[in-house]
């Protein structure tokens, strides 16, 4: 009786076999609980860093960037901020850009310009909002408006929060005279 070399591994004993296919099989790795993963540090993009737990509270009370659904909303918000300074957001329901750019905003610079009024308007949302956003002639979005006292002074097609934080700083020290950098003449007596 002549027997094959695949035929002979049934000859084994079956603990020896159930042996060398356990060395074949990749070790079982048990995951961790959700709460003991580590969690992607926050970019900080210069700014200071925070903890994972401030984190999960601030984002818990994160200001919403205020929705627009008329022209009287606009003309309302855009002429009667307390400083004059208000940056509106122009996209759709429907695009994914805009809604991440509107979160960056509501997280990067809600807290950070208090003075500045946030907005966004879907073009799509009501037939008025569809009027207005054609009246201006938008073809690429997400648009941001920077308004000042109901006068526009810039308009621009990104997403990139911090050219526009750059921008809101240049303003705020123009128009505003709120510059970030603070001259202190101070004498030191002794």
């Amino acid at each position: 009786m002549a027997f094959s070399i695949a035929s002979t591994k049934s000859f084994l004993p079956a603990a020896q076999h159930r042996a060398s296919k356990a060395a074949r099989l990749p070790v079982p790795v048990t995951p961790q609980p959700h709460h003991l993963r580590p969690r992607p540090s926050v970019a900080g993009r210069g700014r200071l860093q925070v903890s994972n737990v401030a984190t999960a509270i601030h984002r818990n009370s994160l200001p919403e960037v205020s929705k627009l659904l008329s022209r009287s909303d606009f003309e309302g918000a855009v002429s009667g901020t307390d400083n004059g300074l208000a940056v509106v957001t122009v996209g759709t329901q429907t695009c994914h850009s805009c809604e991440i750019l509107n979160q960056k905003l509501a997280e990067d610079m809600c807290f950070e310009f208090l003075n500045v009024k946030f907005y966004k308007l879907n073009g799509d949302e009501t037939s008025e909002n569809y009027k207005l956003v054609k009246s201006w002639g938008i073809h690429e979005l997400p648009e941001v408006r920077i308004y000042y006292e109901g006068q526009l002074l810039e308009k621009m097609v990104t997403t990139d929060v911090d050219r526009i934080h750059k921008r809101l700083e240049n303003y705020l020290c123009e128009k505003l005279e709120l510059c970030t950098s603070v001259d202190m003449d101070f004498e030191v007596t002794g």
